[in-house]
């Protein structure tokens, strides 16, 4: 969606705005606030949700992927927030699960 230029505009709140089915495929859903007029952050919050929040999610992720560096991945989400190439958006993949 980042690249389409769409910021969902709600992925910080992401466990009431994504979907996980059966085979444990992620469904966006719940476009009402979304916009091509805001600037475009949904990798940027989904991370920052998934990786450096305190809640139950991100409790849940650190215990299936271990601690990351939190300095590491704000680095790397600022990268691509500051120019989103394919190469900061693999940049962000690495630090946060390798």
């Amino acid at each position: 969606m980042d690249k389409l230029g769409v910021d969902h505009g709600e992925l910080s709140k992401a466990p009431k705005h994504i979907i996980i089915n059966n085979s444990l495929q992620p469904f966006l859903i719940d476009f009402e606030t979304a916009s091509t007029k805001r600037v475009v952050s949904n990798v940027t919050s989904i991370c920052q949700f998934l990786f450096l929040g305190y809640g139950e999610v991100g409790k849940k992720v650190f215990k299936i992927i271990g601690i990351r560096e939190r300095d590491k991945i704000i680095n790397a989400l600022r990268k691509y927030k500051s120019e989103k190439s394919n190469s900061n958006f693999l940049g962000i993949i690495q630090t946060c699960l390798f």
